[in-house]
């Protein structure tokens, strides 16, 4: 399995391949990049057990915003762009921390996103959906979940 760069620019979080340059471009057909290194930005490549994978799902009005945060034990970060309009079947986060404590979801927006957010615990070789503790709905699985931010589900 492929060490994963948490830091790094692009699509992608796997680190093969990884574009790296000193300048800060890099060419749009790269899914990972580490750039800007003639400015003391420096890539850090990880390789924890624990992956979480959220895909938006491949149906009718799936694809919308969704803000995704992780707490890998310091606190949620942020880890999508929630001002970032996902189309159907794109992948918002692809990344594996050494450490997974919870992952929380959120819409500020009216255009809802629909997909899976899925969890490894055996470095991305297997992945099970995430349990949702307050979400609405007749299940609690994550997978898939919809994401709505003017409750009209």
């Amino acid at each position: 399995s492929a060490m994963k760069c948490d830091n790094c620019g692009g699509t992608t979080s796997s680190a093969s391949p990884i574009f790296v340059d000193g300048d800060n471009t890099a060419p749009s057909s790269v899914s990972t990049y580490c750039i800007d290194g003639t400015n003391g930005n420096a890539c850090t490549l990880t390789f924890g057990p624990f992956c979480v994978l959220a895909q938006t799902s491949n149906i009718r009005y799936s694809d919308g915003y969704v803000a995704i945060y992780v707490d890998s034990g310091d606190g949620y970060v942020l880890v999508s762009d929630p001002g970032r309009k996902y189309a159907k079947n794109q992948v918002v986060v692809d990344r594996c921390y050494t450490n997974l404590l919870s992952v929380k979801v959120a819409n500020t927006n009216s255009d809802a996103w629909a997909g899976d957010i899925q969890v490894s615990k055996d470095y991305g070789a297997t992945y099970s959906a995430m349990k949702c503790d307050n979400c609405g709905g007749t299940t609690s699985s994550a997978s898939p979940i919809f994401v709505d931010g003017d409750n009209t589900a």
